[in-house]
């Protein structure tokens, strides 16, 4: 008989970043917090967009994922609608450090995510401010914030099976308002997945 093993594991990331659009030369690739939405005051035309990837090398071949949970824990701003989708093209992370509160950026280190470039020095976006998919969920409150909706699952299955590069995921906040940025730390993505304990076949 086929016994199906049930397992969580809760993932940090293995990089991120915040990409700033008032320059192509800003980035915080090693920096604690990451940056979603729109400035206010003088900067009020300024966008934030933070980048997110975990390493799934620890799920193994053949798991049938049951939930995907991607938290981050917001600890200054609004309560905005933040987004998530699947990024279409790699992007790096290097030693740029905006340290804190961090909101306006360190300059990109060689290798850093920036608005115009995935890889700072090295490659540029095909579109300004990231390559991505349409929204994989989005949500809105205070405190831990959490995506899980089939999106989500759909994403990590995904790149699970070969169909699409795990790039990991970007961020949009709300980028039509003033005073709408959110800042987020401690990223995390809880799976909860069943393996096949299935006995080997006897000849």
């Amino acid at each position: 008989p086929s016994i199906a093993s049930a397992e969580t594991v809760v993932l940090g990331a293995s990089r991120d970043n915040t990409i700033f659009s008032e320059s192509g030369s800003l980035s915080n690739g090693a920096g604690t917090f990451l940056f979603v939405g729109k400035t206010r005051g003088r900067d009020a035309t300024d966008l934030r967009r933070a980048l997110v990837q975990f390493d799934l090398s620890s799920i193994p071949a053949g798991a049938t994922i049951q939930s995907a949970t991607l938290g981050l824990t917001k600890d200054r701003g609004s309560s905005a609608t933040v987004s998530v989708h699947r990024l279409q093209t790699d992007w790096g992370e290097a030693g740029s450090n905006a340290g804190s509160p961090g909101g306006k950026g360190a300059a990109a280190q060689p290798g850093d995510a920036t608005w115009t470039e995935n890889r700072f020095g090295q490659s540029s976006w095909n579109s300004p401010g990231g390559d991505f998919a349409g929204a994989s969920d989005s949500t809105s409150g205070s405190g831990l914030y959490e995506w899980q909706g089939s999106g989500i699952v759909n994403d990590v299955v995904a790149w699970l099976g070969g169909v699409n590069p795990n790039y990991g995921w970007i961020l949009l906040g709300d980028e039509n308002s003033s005073g709408s940025a959110q800042r987020f730390s401690g990223a995390s993505l809880t799976l909860e997945f069943t393996t096949d304990m299935s006995p080997p076949v006897r000849e």
